[in-house]
């Protein structure tokens, strides 16, 4: 069954040493399932997941899977620069029972050509056949930027349980070619939260973000207007979306993604370096900012 729906891209808790706050994911769940979102990408950009060591990645996967039970679907990003680390991201996750495990590409030594990306996620996904397979495509973090139409193509036969695309890029010409592709196989869920609104006249189903942590409300809301063809107010909570992520764009996206969490009740700690922590005067203004934008009208509860 595909991702419908929001689907958060949680941030990984953790103690003020740096060190993962296993028991905070509860408080996390319990959020998320409050506000109707339906799944969790976990380990991914928002979740630092390129910062915690192989271990703390699969008690990450296993935790969310724990307490997701029926109420959340969980995906793991099991991306790595080490083919076989990835491997064994996979394995683990599977055996954990979560939904789907997705993967970006290595981003120190590059695939040079699209099937060099399509040999690198097939060994991925073949360490765990039975579980679906979500490419992430996120070329402004890993400099790899083929057109994923031209990925489809191929991969649609080298990797059997290719199920979508994590699309996190702007290029609307080639993400509505991956939502048509062979009649719309494939799940394309979308991961820009301030373009969402431009994403479902393609027929975006489910969509991955980190502003759901604390925003759901504001995108169902969005997604019950565009439904309702009521543009104008669709058009109005999409700008407000927009000034959360020029917020976050402002200070620290990761570090100021914790901070708000902070603020609706569930504390994630810091982040790790080279992530750069919110300075006291830098909360204070984040304060001011969100209350300029009206946030508490429609963050999470």
């Amino acid at each position: 069954m595909a991702l419908k729906g929001l689907i958060a891209a949680p941030h990984t808790p953790m103690f003020v040493d740096l060190q993962i706050n296993l028991k905070r994911i509860d408080d996390q769940a319990q959020l998320l399932i409050r506000n109707n979102v339906c799944g969790v990408y976990i380990c991914g950009s928002t979740g630092e997941g390129m910062s915690l060591t192989i271990d703390e990645r699969m008690a990450m996967a296993a935790h969310w899977q724990q307490v997701a039970k029926n109420d959340l679907r969980v995906v793991v990003n099991v991306g790595h620069t080490s083919i076989n680390d990835c491997r064994a991201l996979a394995v683990h996750a599977a055996k954990t029972g979560v939904y789907a495990i997705s993967a970006m590409p290595p981003c120190y030594y590059k695939p040079v050509t699209i099937e060099d990306l399509v040999e690198f996620y097939s060994q991925i996904a073949s360490a765990a056949p039975n579980v679906p397979f979500y490419a992430y495509h996120t070329p402004g973090l890993t400099g790899v930027n083929f057109k994923m139409t031209q990925f489809l193509e191929i991969a649609a036969k080298k990797i059997p349980s290719l199920t979508g695309i994590k699309y996190n890029h702007n290029d609307f010409m080639d993400y509505a070619q991956c939502c048509s592709f062979d009649n719309g196989k494939y799940n394309i869920v979308f991961g820009v939260d301030e373009m969402l609104l431009a994403s479902l006249p393609y027929g975006t189903a489910g969509a991955i973000g980190s502003t759901y942590n604390y925003a759901a409300p504001l995108y169902h809301d969005l997604i019950k207007a565009f439904v309702a063809n009521d543009c104008h107010r669709a058009v109005a909570l999409q700008a407000k979306s927009i000034a959360i992520v020029n917020i976050l764009i402002k200070f620290s996206p990761f570090a100021t993604g914790k901070s708000i969490m902070r603020l609706v009740g569930v504390d994630c700690g810091p982040v790790r370096t080279p992530l750069r922590n919110l300075t006291s005067d830098q909360l204070v203004q984040l304060a001011s900012d969100l209350e300029n934008i009206g946030f508490s009208g429609f963050c999470s509860k």
